[in-house]
């Protein structure tokens, strides 16, 4: 009986993938209550967000009058990723700032937030003077407007260029309309929490399996053992109460 125990306990040729299909029930009972939990936390904790986006095209000219518009383009080119990273910069977002207080949604009083530069997002290709700056907030309103006084800060603060052979440089919005992006965190909440719930049903089978000496039916007894399993002698127990139901069954039958 002993060196039987041994065995059991020692037994490493089941493998793990057997034992968790063996317990799938038990895992993805775990994984639809994790699932249950994600959906819950994401409405009560998630949030959303819009991202308004419009775009605009960056014009600089050389301060030589005699360059033709080839040139100044070059110079845009050369010049764009520059005035990019300035439009993110603390003076052109302070002075957003200022023109933002402007605007009647602005009031402090009432839980408005002033411009954030990590709120702002600028985008560009090489081959094109026309580029996509968005701004993302609790509102798609206030993320609009924002986002105009983030535009026309750049306009202002991009006239004055470091670059000695230019003469004007600023942005010009190429069209009217702006793209607006609404943002939900809710996935992240339920992708977090299903996983968990997973985790948490393998682990709980793989920790059961390591507890637990028994032998649960003869694939595993022939594992363990390396013997083909012949028969087995039921419990005199189990035996009787089976008996039992039988008669039973067969008294209502008669009724």
């Amino acid at each position: 009986m002993e060196n039987n125990t041994e065995k059991i306990q020692d037994s490493k040729d089941l493998s793990i993938l057997l034992i968790l299909w063996r317990n799938i029930t038990a895992i993805i009972i775990a994984t639809i209550i994790g699932l249950g939990v994600g959906v819950g936390v994401a409405l009560l904790k998630g949030t959303t967000s819009y991202t308004v986006t419009k775009r605009v095209m960056f014009v600089a000219k050389y301060s030589d009058a005699g360059n033709t518009a080839g040139n100044d383009m070059v110079l845009a080119k050369l010049y764009l990723p520059n005035a990019v990273d300035k439009i993110e910069s603390p003076l052109f977002i302070h002075d957003a700032n200022e023109i933002y207080k402007t605007y009647n949604i602005y009031n402090t009083s009432q839980g408005a937030t002033p411009i954030s530069a990590s709120a702002v997002y600028s985008s560009f290709g090489d081959k094109s003077l026309i580029f996509s700056i968005s701004y993302t907030d609790v509102s798609a309103e206030i993320a609009a407007n924002k986002l105009k006084a983030v535009i026309v800060s750049a306009q202002n603060n991009l006239k004055k260029p470091e670059v000695t052979v230019a003469k004007d440089a600023t942005i010009r919005e190429v069209e009217n309309r702006v793209t607006i992006k609404k943002n939900t965190n809710h996935a992240k909440f339920i992708l977090l929490f299903t996983f968990l719930g997973f985790v948490v049903g393998v682990v709980s089978v793989l920790v059961k399996r390591t507890l637990d000496n028994t032998v649960k039916d003869k694939f595993e007894l022939e594992d363990i053992t390396g013997v083909p399993f012949l028969a087995a002698i039921e419990d005199l127990q189990e035996v009787e109460n089976k008996k039992n139901k039988k008669k039973k069954h067969k008294g209502k039958d008669k009724k």
